[in-house]
């Protein structure tokens, strides 16, 4: 029962956090910074262009590329943050107890890991992959919804910005 509920928490295809357990965790990792009084925040990260390399060489090998894109992210972070894929080609980083300066250098060093992969999606092929970030700081009392809205917000900012960087919310 017990590797059950484990499972439950676990995203089949990555290994990581799913949404799932995103969501149950983030409100206790909140309270925590607030009671203790430390920094919290959120990446929210997307694969660029994925849905086009998705369409051109097939679903296994964008499976390929999200697993890839996934354990390049997990070297990348400290012991007290976790990685989840949170939808498709989404992932969210909960980082905890780092100022965001030094969350903005963590998630450029995710960004240059995951620019150096080179996947190969089909014989004879690989891409190259890009993801856009964004970054929101929590504010005291903040819920997880809100910190989440406000992190997404800035990843499509990114977006709207060229790809491929980090974009912090305001």
């Amino acid at each position: 029962m017990e590797g059950m509920a484990q499972d439950a928490y676990r995203d089949a295809l990555t290994g990581i956090g799913n949404r799932r357990h995103f969501s149950d965790v983030v409100q206790a990792a909140i309270t925590d910074a607030d009671r203790f009084g430390r920094p919290l925040g959120i990446v929210v990260l997307d694969i660029d262009h994925f849905k086009a390399a998705n369409d051109t060489y097939g679903h296994a090998s964008g499976d390929a590329v999200l697993r890839a894109v996934a354990a390049a992210l997990e070297p990348g972070i400290q012991s007290a943050d976790t990685v989840f894929r949170i939808g498709g080609e989404e992932f969210a980083i909960l980082v905890a107890e780092l100022e965001p300066s030094f969350v903005i250098l963590m998630a450029e060093r995710l960004r240059a890991a995951v620019a150096a992969l080179c996947v190969p999606v089909t014989e004879g092929y690989e891409v190259n992959l890009t993801i856009s970030l964004g970054f929101a700081s929590g504010d005291a009392g903040e819920t997880g919804p809100t910190l989440l809205q406000r992190a997404d917000a800035a990843l499509y900012a990114a977006k709207r910005g060229g790809r491929d960087r980090l974009t912090l919310a305001g």
